[in-house]
């Protein structure tokens, strides 16, 4: 048997190695949500679409800055794999004049954008869905353009290189090439129709009183039969109303 209290304390002293401190292992749960809390954001952040850029950054990009009318819009659908692709071409009627550009009032212009929809079953690849928001015709508008080289028309920078109104509907899904929702027409109340005061009950019972009538001015048979008739007119009546 091992009496050495030297021994004894270095055994017991290799025991308490084995036991690992409480603090350790929530350190080390805490180092686990962390990293998986900072995959999820990376995930998520490899999915999101382009980053909307603030106006400093459209104002440097631009090579035009105009507020327009839309005039007309007119829109070409393609499909790529699971994508449904939209281009579409304004006609913009420039009503301020170029903050940056040589633009004037008065000006058409061709301006072009474009977005996509994911269509697919499976998760959206990491990818951009184009320009948005969108304008509509006849909608005064902020672009921010830049120009296609070669070509006498104007791109919308990427992705909110347009401006809308403050009263503008953003879900409207016209903007983006669906068709307007059918409008829900309310039915229109149908009048009363006034019932009629002389019904049936009524006549059978204005026709039954002459005959009462006439009937005391009568003697005999011709009196029983007026009375007769009057009686079966009021049951008539009677019965029309019960029913």
């Amino acid at each position: 048997m091992i009496t050495d209290s030297r021994c004894e304390q270095a055994l017991n002293g290799s025991e308490r190695h084995h036991d690992v401190p409480r603090d350790l292992i929530n350190d080390r749960r805490g180092l686990k949500v962390l990293l998986a809390v900072i995959a999820a954001v990376l995930t998520t952040t490899a999915r999101a679409d382009i980053a909307t850029k603030s106006p400093q950054e459209l104002t440097e990009i631009a090579d035009e800055i105009v507020l327009g009318v839309v005039e007309s819009r007119s829109m070409a659908e393609s499909t790529n794999g699971s994508w449904l692709e939209r281009d579409f071409t304004y006609q913009v009627r420039v009503e301020d004049g170029s903050k940056k550009g040589d633009l004037e009032r008065g000006d058409v212009i061709q301006v072009r954008a474009a977005n996509r929809r994911w269509t697919g079953s499976d998760p959206m690849p990491p990818s951009g869905t184009g320009h948005s928001p969108l304008p509509i015709v006849g909608e005064l508008a902020r672009f921010h353009l830049v120009r296609i080289a070669g070509e006498d028309a104007f791109m919308v920078v990427l992705p909110n290189g347009v401006e809308l109104s403050m009263e503008a509907d953003l879900d409207d899904p016209t903007r983006g090439g669906d068709p307007a929702p059918p409008e829900i027409v309310d039915p229109e109340p149908t009048e009363p129709t006034a019932k009629d005061p002389f019904g049936w009950d009524v006549i059978l019972l204005l026709l039954a009183i002459p005959l009462v009538v006439g009937s005391l001015r009568q003697k005999g048979r011709p009196r029983w039969i007026l009375l007769s008739i009057a009686f079966v007119m009021l049951l008539g009546a009677i019965a029309i109303v019960v029913i």
